[in-house]
């Protein structure tokens, strides 16, 4: 497993178009520093293909489909989203 952060939709997509049938985890979540306001145009575009409304939340993404959202997450919940969704 690894962690990518995406500078932009296009390569969010392409994360996702490239992952297949593999789980993609994505934790939408507020950096609190001058990159979010530059890439605000970018991360609206995902979050409102999302309709996240609330932050943190956890997207579990398989063949390019949502499974799961945790809008309050914690370690376990997230294991068990993982677990059912592997």
């Amino acid at each position: 497993m690894s962690s990518v952060h995406m500078q932009s939709k296009d390569e969010f997509d392409n994360a996702i178009a490239g992952a297949g049938s593999k789980l993609v985890v994505v934790h939408f979540f507020a950096v609190w520093s001058g990159i979010s306001r530059v890439l605000k145009p970018e991360v609206e575009d995902v979050t409102s293909m999302y309709k996240i409304q609330s932050l943190p939340t956890i997207v579990l993404i398989k063949n390019g489909q949502e499974v799961k959202r945790i809008t309050d997450p914690n370690i376990m919940a997230l294991d068990q989203a993982i677990k059912e969704n592997m």
